[in-house]
């Protein structure tokens, strides 16, 4: 028996909009007119080879588009995750250890480069990364409509919560 939309769990929800995502990304760029080939496949890797990203970003992608997509990479500090990801997710060939130098810091912002990066407009961007008060903005806001949508179970639209 089927549940019906109204019974889907917020897990469910986010993993089918997930996969959904990663399939329709797979899709266009396999069909874009920008690949050279239309039987390439998109290269992708994967950092972080827990139990999310194994299932959710690999296996869950690696599975169903298996013909649009190659697993090219898998990252983790935990080598062994690496392995037991490569067998999960079906990634073939050999594997190599790439020794990375650890910083200080960590999450939640206490990165020094990553702080410098954003509260230091003296340091050089060429790459375009830094994001503006109104990208932030639109960033928390589009989390805000996400977890309102969930609890009311409907679209909801980024101009429904605030008027910009």
């Amino acid at each position: 028996m089927q549940k019906d939309q109204e019974q889907m769990t917020r897990r469910e929800f986010l993993d089918h909009a997930a996969r959904a995502g990663a399939g329709a990304t797979a899709i266009a760029a396999a069909g874009s007119g920008r690949v050279a080939n239309a039987a390439a496949k998109k290269r992708i890797a994967l950092v972080g080879t827990g139990i999310r990203g194994v299932t959710m970003w690999g296996s869950g992608v690696a599975r169903p588009y298996g013909d649009f997509v190659e697993f090219v990479g898998l990252c983790d500090i935990n080598r062994k995750r690496v392995e037991v990801g490569k067998q999960m997710i079906g990634v073939v060939g050999k594997s190599e250890l790439i020794e990375m130098k650890i910083g200080l810091g960590g999450h939640f912002g206490a990165d020094p480069k990553l702080k410098d990066m954003i509260f230091k407009p003296d340091i050089p961007d060429p790459l375009k990364q830094r994001a503006g008060s109104r990208a932030g903005a639109m960033s928390l806001l589009t989390g805000v409509a996400a977890v309102r949508s969930i609890e009311q179970r409907k679209p909801i639209k980024i101009n429904d919560l605030v008027k910009l």
